[in-house]
């Protein structure tokens, strides 16, 4: 009871904090400044996606195995020496961009741009492996620690001056390396070599089909913001980001929550091979769509009301569209939860098909249809690519047990 408690407590910290840093920032930046900020945004999700969140899933499946095995300080050990690798890698190209670029691009801006996405990495993944070994305190402490600097150094820097994206860039890597200091982990331990080999040839056998599809994933998720720069303007850019965040709050708390409290626990009892944990997502699938569908009516009622809560007033000319983002973007996080079946199984190849997909139906329909018809095309671009993954997820979690079931006949014949 008190793990939940922590776990439940850091999602309200995170979800709340979240919008109220959109609130202050919707408000205290000007609609231009906040779409170079969603831009900024987009670009640490590709850097997170290519290939940091990758191999955090593995550490977050790979850590209850390793644990039962007593060999963390070996795995925080390959873990660290990935980490540094990548971290390294994009060093030498943000300073390549740098020395080419340097009178296309704002210099300042990209090398305070690579870190804060080098902070935020090491931030998500090291709360991921964290939680993983169930301490849940220190992952709330350092979401604590985080929001309440967001939230105090915005407040406090937009009174002694104009709030800018070079200052709430800034405002992020410090709320970042502050909330890195609870998070605690085993003192690493060089592995011998073989033993070192095969936890690498582990993590990269797990993270390598979300790198493939993670790039699409990205192209699902955010580039109809980047068609908007191109071919509309930033503060279209801004508009869209706002509707796409408020859209995702409840759907992404619970998610988290999932993500946060259940997954370790069912990683380790099908490790044990304790449970099938089916039963488990088609109980949740039922609770959650009825929950989304008494959503989905108080937003079309309320959905101006809701954004000006969230956001700014500015915010809320297309708010008719709000419902159905948020009702599309519902079924994705579903057909995501009944997926984790299969990350469990670690049969991440059979995902491979419903990430990808979307993601290239989103480049070729964003594009026709945001040159065509502006924001609205980027609105219906996002309610055709959301629903079409929900969709190919659905099908590839229900072809999984249907194979699975098969199996488990032949195996007891």
């Amino acid at each position: 009871m008190k793990e939940k408690f922590y776990v439940m407590l850091n999602q309200v910290v995170l979800m709340f904090g979240s919008l109220l840093v959109l609130k202050m920032l919707t408000n205290y930046l000007s609609i231009n400044q906040f779409g170079i900020y969603s831009l900024i945004l987009s670009l640490l999700a590709l850097v997170s996606i290519l290939p940091f969140n990758s191999f955090s899933q593995s550490y977050i499946r790979l850590f209850s195995f390793y644990h039962r095995k007593r060999s963390v300080s070996e795995f925080i050990y390959v873990a660290r020496k990935w980490f540094m690798t990548f971290t390294l890698l994009y060093a030498v190209l943000t300073m390549s961009i740098i020395f080419i670029f340097s009178s296309d691009y704002d210099w300042k801006l990209v090398l305070i741009s690579y870190i804060f996405f080098m902070t935020e990495v090491l931030k998500t993944t090291l709360r991921g492996i964290i939680n993983s070994s169930r301490n849940r305190k220190d992952v709330v402490l350092s979401s604590l620690i985080e929001i309440i600097l967001k939230l105090f150094l915005i407040y406090i820097i937009n009174i002694f001056y104009i709030l800018n994206i070079y200052l709430v860039v800034f405002i992020f890597i410090t709320s970042n390396v502050f909330s890195i200091f609870p998070l605690r982990l085993n003192v690493p331990k060089k592995p011998i070599k073989k033993f070192e080999s095969i936890i690498e040839k582990r993590i990269v056998s797990f993270s390598l089909p979300l790198i493939v599809w993670g790039g699409f994933g990205w192209a699902r998720d955010m580039s109809n913001r980047w068609y908007l720069e191109q071919f509309v303007d930033t503060s279209s850019v801004a508009i869209f980001t706002v509707l796409a965040s408020v859209a995702l709050i409840l759907p992404t708390a619970i998610q988290s929550l999932v993500n946060a409290y259940y997954i370790p626990i069912l990683y380790e009892k099908v490790n044990d091979k304790t449970t099938s944990i089916s039963d488990f997502f088609d109980k949740f699938a039922i609770r959650y769509i009825f929950v989304f569908f008494i959503l989905f009516f108080i937003l079309k009622l309320y959905s101006k009301e809701i954004i000006s809560l969230f956001a700014s007033s500015e915010y809320t000319f297309y708010s008719a569209f709000l419902p159905w983002m948020m009702i599309a973007y519902s079924l994705y996080v579903l057909s995501s939860i009944m997926a984790l079946e299969i990350f469990a199984a670690k049969k991440t190849s059979y995902l491979l098909i419903p990430n990808i997909v979307p993601g290239v139906i989103s480049i070729l329909l964003g594009y026709f249809m945001i040159n065509t018809y502006g924001l609205n095309g980027a609105l219906y671009s996002y309610l055709a690519t959301y629903l079409l993954y929900a969709i190919l997820m659905f099908i590839c979690v229900y072809s999984f047990r249907k194979r699975l079931g098969f199996e488990k006949i032949i195996k007891k014949n």
